[in-house]
């Protein structure tokens, strides 16, 4: 689920997703998970909502669970930046304000949980089951980790499950109307195509005069952004894991333990291989050439059921010229690389068998079965040398770690670096100069416990650290004070700098003047041509690739802007910056959708898409409506998170 909505955040129905994912993931923190006992400052008043009090240690525990799922959703584009864009500490205290509004609307409607339907819900929570079944230790065991008691849980579990029908109410009475479901299909199918003019820095670069005075004033003015950080040196002692091979012994037993620990590893996944003959169909064909495209794919399979040879047949009939060249072959497929339609076909025909025409975004396929791999395991005698050679790594590993730590052990008091490689009979070996999330020279980047040397004294020993493919025990050997250069020493960094950005300003001027002349009248190709400039076609793009424009970038909230565009008025009337160019846009054409082309499915999905849509703006509306009749009052503690955030 992650990966899709990495991929796909911009879409509509994975914006509807997301958000309903955010929802219910905040408020099940807090409903069922965040009520545990806590102490000291966290006990207390956060914010109280109509009466009732929602501790500080509620609010915390939500946000600290809902910026870990941004931290898995975004991976290393988490930055602290990005979260304060995102305002978490604000959508935690929203959503936990939304939930207890939506719980007390629940009780004023006399909402009750029966005791059978609360007990098969907590019964169908995975983390509480063993083998498909539910487990009273487990459960009980689950909740202790959390410091919750099963009353505790129950009760939250029952108040999550009102606010779940409370949000089914609301939404009961909300419909979409035909009408509206080929409103979405247009907005969704229509296309346009802009011309465009870009400018570029690098266009202007050549333009920029750099004088003494504005280059100091310059640096003087941003000298915090060339402030050299703090560097540390290392000093390091590095166990090769290799060296301990040796000394390593590994049983038959040993082996049958890895392996049937790692059974994982030894998967055989099930796979097809499969060639097939591609009828592509161009995106832009009416009804009559889609026709003529099938008959000629259900000709081709004809052939092939009458003996003509599949192989052959692929050679000169796929428009798949790639696999073509090899009689149609494709190669082996997991399930679920492939379309549904063509998977359920591959792994559905025998060995040697042809399919039916099968109809995908690209075309008319007809698919042959060569090979079917069944899932399984690969047996122990078949990878005896993969376990050997993974067990004896992970064996070398631990004792190089070993051998480290009782080197420490026997050296930490005195801190001697020197004392512990002299008694190990290893060198000293030491890093380049380097600072927090930069290389340390052949040790390369380094994890966030060896980073943690930034905060040790000086020439003491820090606890040994696994590396990929070593063990460093190591002490600060030289620290470099972060500190603010003088000109001379980044002259060419600010300079750079310096130049970047007076061209960004005159391609911004240019820009402004041609976008002046525009709104006189004047086309965009006579504007183009006055000052030799080549303008650039978008080609025809829908909505679907928000906010992304082709050959263009993305363009962010200028991307509805471009389909509020009309022949009778074409022009884009403001600058669009995308990363460092300022482009210019005006209408060349547009494509209306074509409702011929609207499939049952199509409308199913839409009308699911445009429902969900509607409900969550209904939604929003009512949880307006409860905020503004509310009496919330928000502690000073928690005003103070929210000002930082």
């Amino acid at each position: 689920m992650l990966d899709m909505i990495r991929k796909k955040q911009k879409s509509v129905i994975i914006q509807i997703v997301f958000w309903t994912i955010i929802a219910a993931f905040v408020g099940t923190i807090f409903l069922v998970w965040g009520k545990g006992d806590q102490g000291g400052e966290d006990n207390q008043m956060a914010v109280m909502v109509n009466g009732t009090r929602i501790d500080l240690a509620n609010y915390r525990q939500a946000y600290e669970n809902l910026t870990e799922f941004y931290r898995e959703l975004y991976g290393r584009q988490f930055t602290p930046e990005l979260e304060k864009r995102l305002r978490l500490k604000h959508q935690t205290f929203q959503t936990l304000v939304d939930q207890e509004l939506l719980l007390q609307e629940g009780k004023r409607l006399g909402i009750r949980i029966p005791q059978e339907e609360l007990v098969a819900s907590i019964a169908r929570v995975e983390a509480f089951q063993i083998d498909g079944q539910f487990d009273k230790d487990r459960y009980i065991k689950a909740l202790a980790s959390r410091r919750l008691t099963p009353e505790q849980f129950e009760k939250g579990r029952e108040e999550q499950m009102i606010v779940e029908q409370v949000r089914k109410r609301f939404n009961e009475g909300v419909a979409i109307s035909e009408s509206e479901v080929e409103e979405a299909y247009r907005l969704q199918e229509e296309k346009i195509e802009l011309d465009f003019l870009r400018f570029s820095p690098n266009q202007f670069e050549q333009q920029v005069v750099v004088e003494e005075a504005a280059l100091a004033a310059f640096y003087a003015e941003r000298q915090e952004e060339f402030r050299i950080p703090e560097k540390i040196v290392l000093g390091y002692l590095e166990f090769d894991p290799a060296v301990f091979r040796s000394q390593i012994v590994i049983s038959a037993e040993d082996l049958e333990k890895y392996y049937h620990r790692h059974l994982d590893l030894f998967e055989i996944e099930e796979k097809v291989k499969v060639a097939h003959i591609l009828f592509r169909i161009p995106p832009d064909s009416d009804a009559a050439a889609r026709d003529k495209i099938r008959a000629k794919a259900e000709e081709t399979l004809k052939k092939i059921q009458a003996g003509e040879p599949f192989a052959k047949l692929a050679k000169r009939m796929s428009d798949d010229t790639a696999s073509a060249a090899r009689g149609g072959e494709l190669g082996f497929f997991p399930r679920g690389a492939m379309p549904q339609r063509l998977e359920q076909a591959a792994f559905s025909l025998a060995v040697g068998a042809v399919s039916e025409t099968i109809l995908s975004d690209a075309g008319y396929h007809i698919l042959k079965k060569l090979e079917h791999v069944e899932p399984g395991l690969k047996p122990l005698e078949a990878v005896k040398g993969e376990v050997e050679a993974r067990l004896s790594g992970e064996k070398t590993r631990e004792l190089a770690f070993e051998k480290a730590m009782d080197a420490y052990n026997i050296h930490r008091k005195e801190g001697n670096l020197e004392s512990a490689a002299k008694s190990v009979g290893l060198e000293i070996q030491n890093t380049p100069p380097f600072a927090r999330g930069e290389p340390a020279g052949k040790l390369g980047l380094l994890p966030e416990s060896v980073e943690r040397a930034f905060t040790l004294e000086d020439g003491k020993l820090a606890r040994p650290v696994a590396l990929s493919d070593k063990v460093i025990l190591f002490a600060v050997k030289e620290r470099h004070a972060s500190r603010v250069p003088e000109l001379t020493e980044v002259r060419d960094a600010v300079e750079k700098a310096f130049r970047r950005k007076k061209a960004a300003e005159l391609a911004q001027t240019r820009a402004g003047e041609l976008l002046a002349e525009l709104r006189q009248g004047k086309p965009l190709a006579e504007v183009a041509q006055q000052r030799q400039l080549e303008t650039s076609n978008t080609g025809l793009f829908s909505r679907r690739s928000e906010p992304f424009i082709p050959r263009i970038g993305n363009v962010d909230s200028a991307f509805p802007l471009a389909f509020q565009l009309t022949p009778e008025k074409p022009l884009l009337d403001q600058t669009v910056a995308v990363q460092e160019d300022v482009v210019l846009m005006v209408l060349a054409n547009t494509q209306p959708a074509d409702l011929t082309h609207f499939t049952p499915e199509q409308r199913e999905t839409l009308r699911n898409i445009a429902l969900a849509k509607k409900q969550r703006e209904h939604m929003a509306k009512k949880l307006t409506e409860l905020n503004e009749q509310a009496k919330i009052v928000i502690s000073p503690t928690l005003q103070k998170i929210l000002e930082e955030g």
